[in-house]
C-alpha cells in the first residue's frame, strides 16, 4: 500500500517528468479523486464554485458550474481539480469523473432544447437505468430540460417529465435550432404529403445519395420521421426512403371532404338499395413476367376505365387472353360482377390506353355482363375499386377535364383530351345496359358520385 509520504513523493516525480497529468500534493483521502480522469471531464452533481486559490472561502470564488453541466479538469492539486480559471473541488459528492469514451455522448442541452430519436429507446427514472418508465420511438423527438451523471460517469438527459433518457449519440441527436420550419410529426403512421417544389428521394439521411424525382403536385405517403446526424428530421417513404421535411419543399395533405348524391340516378340509386358495401374482395393474380416501367411522375396520377368490348368472353378469358398478348396492350385489373382482380402490379404503368395515359393511370377492363343485377353489382365494383386504388396513392375523386386535369377518367376521356388513342370505351356499355336494364343512361358523372361515396366512406 502506498502510503501518504509516497503518494506525494511521485506527484513530485511525475511533475519533474513533465507528463502533465498529475501535481503536487495528491489527496489520499477516498472521499476525493486523487488522479485527473482518463476522460479529463468530470461532471457535475451538485452546484460547483470555481475559486481563484485552493484555499476556498466565499471571496474566492469566481465563477459557478451548475448542475449536470461538464467540466474540463487541466490538473489536480490535493484535494482540488485544477480547471480553467482556478480550482473547484474534487470532492465525489460534489462531481463524478466521466466515463473514457465520453466523446460517444452528449455532454449539454441541444440549443434547441430538444432530441430525436435515432433509435427506439427508454425512459427511465434514476440515472442507473435500472427502473424504465416509457419506450420512445425512432423518430420521435423529447424536450430535455438538462443533463444528469450516473454513478459511474455517464451523461443522461434529463426529460421535461424528470425522467432520463440515454445521452448516447448513436440513438439521440440533438436537433436542428430551426425546427419550426421542417414537419418533424405525423399524424398518422401512412401520412400524405403533397411536394411544393421538386423535390428527390434519397437513400441516406444525410440527403447525398439520390434515387429519383418527385415533381410539383405529386403525393409522397410517409411513415416515419428519421433523423439526420446533424438533427434534421426527414420524412421515411414507403419504399424507406429519405425525403426533405423542410415545409418550404413539401406539406401535408389536407383531409378532402368529397360529396355524392346516389338517388340522382336510378341505377346508382339501385345499388344503394342492395348492393352497397357487397362489393367483391380484391383479388391479387400479380403475373411478374409483366413490364415493369414507371409513371411519369413515379406513381398513378389517376384510374381510366375500360371495357373489354367483347360481348361472350368471362373475366377468365379475358386475363388469359391478355397475360399471352401483354406485348400488345395489358391494364392492371379486372372487373365483372363477381370479382376484382389485379393481375399487374398498379406501382408500375400498364399499355392500355396510349402513351399520355399509360404515363399517368392505374387502368382496368370491365368484362361485359348480361343482366340488371350483374350490371349494377360490376358498376358497384368498379366504383369500389377506383375510390381504393385514390386512397391507396392519396388522390381525390375528380372527373377528367380538357386541361388534362381529374383523377377519374373514362378511355373515351383520354382519347378526348390526352390523344393517343381513339376508343371511345365504356360509353356504348354503359348507354346500352343502362337503357336495356333501366329505362335511364349512365355516364362518367353518374360513375364519379358512386366513387365518391366509397371514398368518402
Amino acid at each position: 500500500m502506498i502510503n501518504k509520504k509516497e503518494i506525494l513523493f511521485l506527484g513530485v516525480i511525475s511533475t519533474t517528468l513533465g507528463t502533465g497529468t498529475f501535481l503536487t500534493n495528491i489527496s489520499a483521502d477516498s472521499n476525493y479523486y486523487n488522479q485527473v480522469p482518463i476522460s479529463n471531464i468530470v461532471g457535475a452533481k451538485k452546484i460547483i464554485n470555481v475559486h481563484s486559490s485552493p484555499k476556498f472561502s466565499s471571496g474566492t470564488t469566481v465563477k459557478t458550474y451548475q448542475i449536470g453541466e461538464s467540466i474540463k479538469i487541466e490538473g489536480i492539486k490535493g484535494n482540488r481539480f485544477i480547471v480553467n480559471g482556478g480550482y473547484i473541488t474534487a470532492n465525489k459528492d460534489y462531481v463524478v469523473a466521466a466515463t473514457s469514451n465520453i466523446s460517444n455522448y452528449l455532454t449539454e442541452v441541444p440549443k434547441s432544447g430538444s432530441i430525436g430519436l435515432k433509435k427506439v429507446s427508454n425512459t427511465y427514472i434514476n440515472t442507473a437505468f435500472t427502473e424504465r418508465k416509457t419506450k420512445l420511438k425512432v423518430g420521435s423527438m423529447q424536450k430535455i430540460s438538462g443533463v444528469r451523471w450516473s454513478d459511474n460517469g455517464t451523461p443522461r438527459l434529463l426529460t421535461s417529465d424528470n425522467t432520463y433518457i440515454t445521452a448516447n449519440k448513436d440513438y439521440v441527436v440533438g436537433t436542428n435550432t430551426k425546427l419550426a420550419n421542417y414537419y418533424y410529426t405525423l399524424p398518422s403512421s401512412k401520412t400524405k404529403f403533397v411536394v411544393l417544389s421538386k423535390v428527390y428521394d434519397y437513400v441516406d439521411t444525410a440527403l447525398a445519395y439520390k434515387v429519383s424525382a418527385y415533381n410539383v403536385n405529386s403525393t409522397l405517403t410517409i411513415k416515419g420521421i428519421r433523423w439526420s446526424d446533424g438533427g434534421t428530421p426527414r420524412l421515411l417513404t414507403t419504399d424507406n426512403l429519405y425525403v426533405t421535411a423542410n415545409k418550404a419543399k413539401v406539406k401535408t395533405k389536407s383531409t378532402v371532404t368529397v360529396s355524392y348524391n346516389l338517388a340522382a340516378n336510378p341505377i346508382n340509386k339501385y345499388i344503394k338499395n342492395n348492393y352497397l358495401y357487397r362489393y367483391s374482395v380484391i383479388t391479387s393474380a400479380i403475373d411478374s413476367s409483366l413490364p415493369k416501367n414507371s409513371y411519369r411522375n413515379k406513381q398513378p396520377e389517376g384510374v381510366v376505365v375500360h371495357e373489354t368490348a367483347n360481348p361472350s368472353s368471362t373475366i377468365y378469358n379475358e386475363i388469359t387472353y391478355m397475360e399471352n398478348n401483354y406485348k400488345d396492350a395489358f391494364v392492371h385489373t379486372f372487373v365483372d360482377d363477381a370479382h376484382i382482380i389485379n393481375i399487374a402490379n398498379t406501382n408500375y404503368l400498364s399499355w392500355g390506353s396510349g402513351y399520355a395515359g399509360n404515363q399517368r393511370f392505374v387502368q382496368f377492363e370491365q368484362v361485359r355482363v348480361h343482366s340488371k343485377k350483374a350490371f349494377a353489382k360490376e358498376l358497384n365494383n368498379a366504383a369500389y375499386y377506383t375510390a381504393y386504388i385514390l386512397k391507396k396513392y392519396g388522390l381525390t375523386p375528380s372527373l377528367a377535364s380538357s386541361d388534362g386535369k381529374g383523377t377519374v377518367w373514362s378511355h373515351h376521356n383520354v382519347s378526348s383530351y390526352l390523344g393517343g388513342s381513339d376508343h371511345t370505351d365504356p360509353d356504348t356499355y354503359w348507354t346500352t345496359n343502362a337503357k336495356t336494364y333501366f329505362n335511364t343512361n349512365y355516364t362518367m358523372t353518374s360513375f364519379i358520385q358512386l366513387v365518391n361515396y366509397y371514398y368518402s366512406k
